[in-house]
């Protein structure tokens, strides 16, 4: 297990403890599903995609309103979903929004 996906653990780990995530079942759900997929090396990248469709979908029916737990943990979701490593010609990786630019 590496660096990033042992922090995105911890950051599920914080967010799940929130009263407000515990008394969502389905957001709770996911970020014990993604704790789970995690903890046994799944693809980082399709776990923080799904974990931040339903943590997007919690903050569109709740009014944006989530701890700062949650909005933390989906922004990081947002950046490892897109972030796909792959190596440009430099050596260096580039976000998939970039390439074919």
């Amino acid at each position: 297990m590496n660096d990033k996906t042992e922090k995105l653990m911890r950051l599920v780990d914080t967010a799940a403890q929130e009263d407000v995530v515990k008394a969502d079942k389905d957001l709770y759900g996911a970020m014990m599903k993604a704790y789970k997929d995690l903890s046994e090396d799944k693809n980082i990248v399709s776990v923080s995609g799904k974990l931040s469709s339903q943590i997007n979908r919690y903050l569109l029916t709740h009014q944006y309103k989530a701890p700062k737990s949650v909005v933390e943990l989906g922004t990081n979701c947002q950046i490892k979903r897109n972030f796909v490593p792959k190596k440009t010609s430099n050596g260096l990786f580039q976000p998939k929004t970039l390439r074919g630019r």
